[in-house]
């Protein structure tokens, strides 16, 4: 990838990439453009939370190989199955309905949005699973703990961070946190009933 702001070139992981295909095809057809035509990264979502190596810019990239979306996007349009654990197609939206092209453009939202209510426990969890999905464990245990800190009922941010925990060996706490999970679990109205059942199966 390049950086668009100071231009230096490094690898990172993009984690999920999401292409909507949808908006794809409807733009074709309403411009009647080519397909070379068409900036590949305009129809791209990404999972992976990533900052320049240099300058820890973020949100302006570029593929090194000009035609590593081309060769991706044709792959798709021939039918070729991809990893499923890598693409998708479709959109990924935020619990408000936001699409983010980028983890950080959406980490940039719930900023936002925590300087105006920083006492706000599901904004801090949710802040939290963009950083686990985007491939950043420690940032979503900080995250996880914030929420708990404000908000001690917050169910899924003690669940999360006992799961964070149970993997690095410290299950003593992991044990706490799964506790608080039951404990809180009745009167937690941030998830459906079943929904909430279904993360102890």
């Amino acid at each position: 990838m390049i950086c668009g702001h100071c231009g230096s070139k490094g690898h990172y992981d993009l984690g999920l990439v999401a292409f909507d295909l949808e908006r794809w095809k409807k733009d074709e057809k309403d411009s009647a453009s080519q397909l070379t035509k068409r900036d590949f990264f305009d129809y791209v979502q990404t999972t992976g939370y990533f900052r320049c190596k240099q300058c820890n810019g973020a949100g302006e990239w570029a593929f090194k190989d000009p035609l590593f979306g081309f060769g991706y996007l044709t792959r798709l349009l021939a039918g070729i199955e991809e990893d499923q654990s890598q693409y998708m197609l479709g959109q990924i939206a935020l619990y408000d309905g936001s699409t983010p092209k980028w983890a950080t453009e959406a980490e940039e939202n719930f900023l936002n949005k925590l300087g105006e209510n920083g006492q706000d426990g599901f904004l801090w969890n949710r802040l939290g699973n963009l950083y686990l999905k985007g491939g950043r464990p420690e940032l979503a245990a900080a995250a996880y703990e914030k929420s708990i800190q404000v908000d001690p009922c917050q169910v899924e941010s003690h669940y999360s961070l006992g799961g964070l925990l149970f993997q690095v060996d410290e299950l003593e706490k992991s044990a706490y946190h799964s506790r608080m999970t039951l404990v809180y679990a009745r009167h937690y109205q941030k998830m459906p009933i079943l929904n909430l059942r279904e993360i102890w199966l």
